[in-house]
């Protein structure tokens, strides 16, 4: 089960082995596949991680993973830049999908004011690969 709920916001422990070869970067999506909305896209986390902890930092630019960036999609102006999880239980809860991409760019070509579809859309652009995990919240 995926954690969140209507909880405490907390990004999930994660982890993956290496992508293909020529993986540049990676980034990551969480997704509500039944009301078909973007919740949080972290993207520019080096190839050399393999991991994310539990609970990220708030803000755009992450020292762990160093030089990541992240948007929650539902948020904006000081809110915006943080983990948004899952936030239904119950009978109305969805699918949650965590989308993890292997890119083919080191850094995506967004800014600090892009919003979660364009860091969406820059991340599948970017897709060299791709696994997802999915579950619905406790």
């Amino acid at each position: 089960m995926l954690g969140g709920g209507t909880g405490e916001n907390k990004s999930p422990a994660l982890a993956w082995s290496g992508g293909p070869a020529d993986t540049k970067s990676y980034g990551l999506v969480l997704f509500d596949t039944k009301f078909g909305l973007l919740h949080w896209a972290l993207w520019d986390i080096p190839a050399s991680v393999h991991e994310l902890p539990e609970g990220l930092a708030t803000g755009y630019e992450l020292q762990t993973p160093m030089g990541a960036h992240q948007v929650a999609a539902m948020e904006t102006g000081t809110e915006a830049h943080r983990y948004y999880g899952p936030c239904s239980s119950g009978s109305s809860a969805g699918t949650y999908e965590y989308r993890l991409y292997a890119l083919k760019e080191a850094k995506l070509m967004l800014t600090e004011s892009s919003t979660g579809a364009q860091a969406q859309m820059a991340i599948e652009a970017a897709k060299l690969d791709s696994v997802i995990w999915k579950g619905m919240p406790e």
